[in-house]
C-alpha cells in the first residue's frame, strides 16, 4: 500500500516528483532514431557517390588474337 492520504487535499507529499512516469519516449529514444537515420543517409551517399568518387581501375588490353594454325580455316570463312 501506498503513503497514507493527506488529511487536506492541498498537502501534497514531498515525493509525488518521484512516483510520476518516466517518459515512454524519451530524449534517449529520439537520439537513436536520428542516428538511425543519420546511418541509413551516410550509406546511402556512399552508395551513390563512391563510384563517382573512386572509379574503377582501367582494364587492361585485351592481347592481340594469335594468328589461326596452318590447316584451319580463318574466322572470316576465307
Amino acid at each position: 500500500m501506498g503513503p497514507p492520504a493527506p488529511d487536506r487535499p492541498d498537502e501534497l507529499p514531498d515525493h509525488v516528483d518521484e512516483e510520476a512516469p518516466r517518459p515512454l519516449l524519451g530524449a534517449t529514444f529520439w537520439v537513436l532514431i536520428v542516428f538511425g537515420v543519420l546511418c541509413v543517409l551516410g550509406g546511402a551517399g556512399v552508395a551513390l557517390l563512391a563510384p563517382r568518387l573512386f572509379p574503377p581501375p582501367a582494364a587492361a588490353p585485351a592481347p592481340p588474337a594469335a594468328p589461326p594454325a596452318p590447316g584451319q580455316p580463318s574466322p572470316g570463312g576465307r
